[in-house]
């Protein structure tokens, strides 16, 4: 971050919290957002060490969507419902990540 927004800052007063909400956090907001994109797809995509370790279990504690989806089509044998699973799961990141998307876009596109 250059320092001449923080010294304009200091020079127009503004106090160690306005710095923060009206400098610091809009400067880092593009960081923010490919955090929060990396995060979802990660929690989306979290199976092998549900697999190895509890196999969904005790009950379905541990279970997450793609651990539900090999269940469906590997352990129950439902090939259809499972990809009828991995079909919604695509849709469903993708409608979550459009949002985060279209901002970083936009962000880019007004420097």
């Amino acid at each position: 971050m250059p320092k001449e927004f923080m010294e304009a800052a200091v020079v127009d007063g503004a106090t160690a919290i306005q710095k923060i909400r009206y400098i610091i956090v809009p400067y880092l907001k593009p960081l923010f957002l490919f955090i929060i994109m990396v995060n979802v797809m990660d929690a989306y995509r979290i199976f092998d060490n549900i697999a190895v370790m509890t196999k969904g279990g005790p009950g379905l504690a541990t279970e997450s969507l793609m651990f539900y989806n090999y269940d469906i089509a590997f352990g129950r044998m439902n090939m259809g419902a499972g990809s009828a699973v991995s079909i919604l799961t695509m849709v469903g990141i993708f409608i979550l990540l459009v949002p985060f998307l279209y901002m970083t876009y936009k962000e880019q596109t007004d420097r």
